[in-house]
């Protein structure tokens, strides 16, 4: 019997920071010359991303695609630091940055999550292919492969390399093309993701199927959603 295929996010879902990105957006200041808050630069790290356009980047050359989604990093992490505490005249931007972007590109950077790898296991005897959809760059298919989670995945699709970026209803649809040469890819894909409002119903209503990941108990979810604490409990929800 197929079955369709079982689309996860990343951060959040798969993957958590380790520490957290005020902490290390503020060590990789102070090595290029400044003494920042990581409070103050976390919250801007916030502001930043909800402020930013799409990750999308689709339309361009893959060496495009490259340079735009560095580029957009690039504005967030002068964006999370303003602020944060005084910069030097002499302060090193590009060296910070460059520090930031190679630091987040490495395993070290990243926490799995405990319940990940038996839930894929999980997923894999039950005979669901696998997938990956994130909001994220072309560093996420290498880092998956460093954190030894890459062989689990038919597709890892990155949203840089579409033309929206989730909660677009034009991502899930481009990302729902990018699966359908999977075996299974004619049923509706579900979708495994720990931000309603850019996982669980953007999905439902491109006509996927989506279960809410709320590790942290912050249900109940929306218009009888599928919810579980624990992504092990995601098999078993899924029939």
């Amino acid at each position: 019997m197929n079955r369709p295929v079982v689309v996860l996010d990343a951060a959040g879902t798969l993957l958590e920071v380790a520490g957290s990105v005020g902490e290390a957006y503020a060590e990789e200041a102070r090595a290029s010359g400044a003494e920042l808050d990581p409070l103050a630069i976390e919250r801007g790290f916030g502001r930043a991303m909800r402020a930013a356009p799409p990750l999308a980047f689709g339309h361009l050359s893959p060496a495009g695609r490259r340079a735009a989604a560095r580029g957009w990093w690039r504005s967030v992490a002068g964006a999370a630091i303003a602020g944060a505490g005084d910069l030097p005249p002499d302060f090193a931007f590009e060296t910070f940055f460059d520090r930031a972007w190679e630091r987040f590109s490495r395993s070290e950077a990243w926490r799995v999550h405990d319940d990940v790898r038996p839930a894929l296991r999980a997923f894999r005897a039950r005979g669901f292919p696998l997938a990956v959809f994130s909001n994220w760059d072309e560093r996420l298919e290498p880092l998956l492969k460093r954190l030894g989670l890459a062989g689990w995945f038919c597709h890892v699709i990155a949203s840089s390399d579409l033309r929206a970026a989730k909660p677009a209803r034009a991502a899930f649809d481009a990302a729902a093309g990018r699966l359908a040469n999977v075996e299974a890819g004619l049923l509706p894909p579900i979708m495994i993701g720990d931000r309603v409002d850019h996982d669980v119903m953007p999905a439902i209503e491109a006509g996927w199927t989506a279960v809410w990941l709320d590790r942290e108990g912050r249900g109940p979810a929306p218009g009888g959603v599928p919810v579980v604490r624990d992504l092990r409990e995601a098999s078993g929800v899924l029939g």
